[in-house]
């Protein structure tokens, strides 16, 4: 989105914290297309909006791994720990 390296290196560091590690998503989420339009030169707002709409289908794809990926682990620790206790 032409935003700076250090500014992104800036938001990792900053998602280490503690509590601002649980509240800076949050910023992004309601402020994130507004950086996304001050930080680029943009033809258009329909290009804009396309852009956004292709960003927001991967994060959910994202999201949906993550999603499955916690459960298949969550399950397998379930199972490795029922075998430990009936061991």
């Amino acid at each position: 989105m032409g935003i700076p390296g250090a500014t992104i290196f800036v938001w990792i560091i900053l998602l280490m914290v503690p509590i601002v590690g649980f509240v800076f998503p949050f910023y992004l989420l309601f402020k994130g297309n507004e950086l996304a339009w001050q930080y680029r030169k943009w033809e258009s707002l329909d290009e804009f909006r396309e852009s956004q709409k292709k960003w927001a289908v991967a994060s959910f794809i994202i999201l949906g791994i993550f999603a499955v990926a916690m459960f298949v682990m969550g399950a397998w620790l379930a199972m490795m720990i029922r075998s430990i206790l009936h061991a």
